[in-house]
């Protein structure tokens, strides 16, 4: 990230990881947005559906908040890592359902 992340002339590098980002927050959104409507039926997990939805509304309802901190100047570091923690949080919690479900079989 370039110092102050300067959206008026961004670098090459920089350009670069905002698209990485936005790469990562798609697929991770999408990703738990299609569990919480498969997930009874393919892991007879009502709750990890649930908890998927509420990770995809938190990971959306600080979207503008992120573009108000961008307005700002103030704040926007802590929105984004709160968006990517819900996110992160759902992998984490995925790949342990993932795990105990392999491991019970």
């Amino acid at each position: 990230c370039d110092i102050a992340c300067d959206l008026e002339a961004p670098s090459a590098e920089q350009n670069i990881h905002n698209i990485s980002g936005l790469v990562l927050f798609f697929s991770l959104f999408i990703s738990s947005l299609i569990w919480f409507f498969i997930s009874k039926r393919c892991l007879g997990f009502k709750w990890f559906g649930w908890f998927s939805l509420v990770c995809s509304v938190v990971a959306i309802a600080l979207l503008p908040l992120m573009a108000a901190a961008v307005e700002s100047g103030v704040g926007f570091g802590l929105y984004q890592r709160l968006n990517y923690g819900s996110q992160v949080l759902w992998l984490l919690v995925f790949a342990m359902v993932l795990l105990r479900r392999n491991m019970h079989r």
